[in-house]
Parts: C-alpha cells; sequence; structure tokens
C-alpha cells in the first residue's frame, strides 16, 4: 500500500507520519508542491492544524487543491484530519470567502455558536463518538462540520452533539486526531482502510 500525505505547511505532519510509519506496512510519501506520482498512491491523507484560508490558499498556490479533488473523485479513499478534515467541506465561518475542496457538502462553524455545546473553545481533550461507545478519541478544535443532513454522508456525533468524523463514499472526515487517540484512533483508520483498499 502507497500513503501519500499531502504536506502544505499546516501543522501535525511529523505526529501523522510517525503514526503511519508505526502502524502500517507501506510506502509513505509526502507531497508539498509536486503532485507527480500521486496517481500511483492507494490513500491519501489530509492533516492539518492552523487556519482554514491560509490552509485553502497554500492549497491553491501549491497546486494541490484540484489534484486533491481529482484523488477523491477516482474513488481512491481520502482521509482528512482536523484541519483537513474541514478543508473536506465547502467553506468555513473562521475564513468567509475561502474555499473548501467541497468534497462533502456543508460548512465548518463555531463551536461557540453551537448550542448544545458548553464547553471550553478551543475543544481540548478526549470524547467519545456517541453515548454508548467504549473509545474516546482526542480532539483540539475551535469549529466542526455542520450536519447538512445530507443523506449521502454518515456523521458521526460526539456525546454534546458536535460532529466527530463525517463518512461520504470514499471519504473520511475526522475532527479528532487518530494519531494521538491510541488504539481507538488506530482502529478507526483501519477499519476505513480495510473497506476501500
Amino acid at each position: 500500500m502507497r500513503i501519500g500525505v499531502v504536506d502544505y505547511g499546516s501543522g501535525n505532519l511529523k505526529s501523522i507520519y510517525n503514526f503511519l510509519f508505526n502502524n502500517f506496512t507501506s510506502d509513505i510519501c509526502t507531497y508539498t508542491d509536486s503532485v507527480a506520482g500521486l496517481d500511483t498512491c492507494n490513500v491519501l491523507i489530509l492533516p492539518g492544524v492552523g487556519h482554514f484560508g491560509l490552509a485553502s490558499k497554500q492549497l491553491i498556490n501549491n497546486g494541490l487543491f484540484s489534484e486533491i479533488k481529482q484523488f477523491a473523485s477516482s474513488g481512491k479513499p481520502l482521509l482528512g484530519v482536523c484541519l483537513g478534515a474541514q478543508l473536506l467541506t465547502e467553506s468555513s465561518e473562521e475564513a468567509p470567502g475561502s474555499m473548501g475542496l467541497g468534497l462533502i457538502k456543508t460548512y465548518c462553524s463555531s463551536l461557540e455558536g453551537f448550542s448544545d455545546y458548553s464547553g471550553r473553545v478551543p475543544r481540548i481533550g478526549w470524547s467519545r463518538l456517541s453515548t454508548n461507545s467504549q473509545h474516546a478519541y482526542y480532539f483540539v478544535h475551535s469549529y466542526y462540520i455542520v450536519d447538512s443532513g445530507n443523506q449521502d454522508c454518515i456523521y458521526y456525533k460526539c456525546e454534546d452533539g458536535v460532529t466527530g468524523m463525517v463518512e461520504h463514499k470514499n471519504i473520511l472526515a475526522m475532527q479528532f486526531h487518530p494519531e494521538k487517540s491510541d488504539k481507538s484512533g488506530l482502529s478507526i483508520v483501519k477499519n476505513f482502510l480495510d473497506l476501500h483498499v
């Protein structure tokens, strides 16, 4: 299996790389401003920590924006982590006017405006994806993916109703950090790849 990791200068590349290296027998490649060979990957991961607008601009400037969309349309698995998950949507209140990849037809909104969320912003810490789950995942975020009601998507909610993960065909948007979520995070990634690779 050949895994591509998009390096566009936003955050947790090293921890994602180490997570993959330690848990998957794979050829792991990083892509910055060069997309040569991207089509040879079986899986693409879009990590990220930072600002939606700056990250979007970086992807466009590096020529990766359209390449990521093309990769997703091929049917191969695309995983977004934290900011990378948010970039899979159409837009974010964090950066009005900035484009997301539009692969998940919704937008991102601030946790401060979410009526059922009473915690601190940014949200930092562990949360379960449903009230009956035994597994907790590690979150660090101030914005979340809004449930658009799109029947093509599966929205996995945290106990307080905040979207923790969205699955759409060959695309998985994880608001949490699987690389910091121990065996629970690894299990999510492995199960998704088992279905699509």
